[in-house]
């Protein structure tokens, strides 16, 4: 399998289930995005936007500024396909708080920075950084909106992979500052977490790139199968994937007396059923959500005698 650069995206498919790699980049079979990304991608591109400009007036917002960060996002949303009616109060909303804390004293290095270079290793690398703002002559803040309604503590961003790839791409982008921070944004909820690399785990990550980049390049595509775990039904190939249809369309749930497995098999078996429970939940969501759309239209849920409401 080729691929032309790795990403932070793709690292993760890859580490989650390797058939979703191979169907995201050696086939490009599009993926379908749900709701939740769409917005994600509204927010991203109204906050961007509305970033430039400020930058080139350098005062605080007027409602000229929030009238054109609305539309932006209102337009790209409407784009993207959003259906959630919901979604849409809820984006007006992170986009106008968004402007009310914006700072036009901050020091904006770059603003959805992309990139695309080669690691001293050789390794191409590939993404695109939300904000960097300058803190001092030696410190760069290197920061990324999240739209998500819950945010990551800083310990579960010490292992945050697309951290990891912005701040080794950062010091190759701008060498000249010796410090970066490593900040996620969660917009949503006003809630900034931040993180670093120490330079033994910006070493170890150089390692990982070079592991990583080897194995996706000797994967055997027919050799590939899905992987079930808990991000199954988050999954935008998930209609795609054998594994995933078996299961769903399984009746058969293995459960053993406790009394008979040891505690290998335990531990085996509560991450099975974990991730089983993610999937479900993950499954009922999407029933909830599809049955409120077709409440919205007035059509009726009904079979078996019975009705939904």
């Amino acid at each position: 399998m080729y691929i032309k650069a790795l990403s932070a995206t793709g690292i993760k498919d890859y580490l989650q289930c390797k058939l979703k790699i191979v169907l995201r980049y050696d086939r490009e079979i599009p993926s379908i995005r749900n709701d939740h990304a769409k917005i994600g991608t509204a927010v991203h591109e109204a906050l961007e936007q509305f970033t430039l400009r400020m930058l080139s007036k350098k005062s605080f917002p007027d409602p000229s500024d929030y009238e054109f960060a609305i539309a932006t996002f209102m337009n790209s949303a409407t784009q993207e396909g959003l259906e959630n009616m919901s979604f849409y109060t809820d984006g007006r909303r992170i986009v106008t708080e968004f402007i009310d804390r914006f700072d036009p004293s901050e020091e904006i290095i770059d603003v959805e920075h992309k990139f695309k270079i080669t690691t001293p290793d050789g390794i191409p690398i590939t993404g695109a950084i939300d904000k960097v703002v300058k803190i001092d002559e030696d410190t760069i803040a290197i920061i990324d909106y999240k739209t998500a309604r819950n945010a990551l503590t800083p310990y579960e961003l010490q292992d945050d992979v697309q951290l990891s790839m912005y701040d080794y791409a950062a010091s190759l982008i701008w060498p000249q500052y010796k410090n970066r921070l490593l900040y996620l944004d969660f917009v949503r909820i006003n809630k900034k977490v931040f993180t670093f690399r120490t330079e033994e785990q910006y070493r170890l990550f150089g390692e990982f790139l070079q592991s990583i980049w080897m194995q996706i390049n000797k994967l055997e595509e027919e050799e590939v199968v899905g992987n079930i775990n808990r991000l199954c039904g988050w999954c935008d190939y998930k209609d795609r994937c054998p594994a995933y249809a078996n299961f769903i369309n399984s009746k058969q749930l293995k459960l053993r007396p406790l009394t008979d497995i040891g505690d290998a098999e335990f531990v085996t078996h509560w991450e099975e059923i974990a991730d089983q429970k993610a999937i479900l939940e993950s499954r009922q969501r999407d029933l909830k959500m599809t049955a409120h759309e077709k409440f919205m239209r007035g059509d009726i849920i009904q079979g078996g005698g019975k009705e939904l409401y």
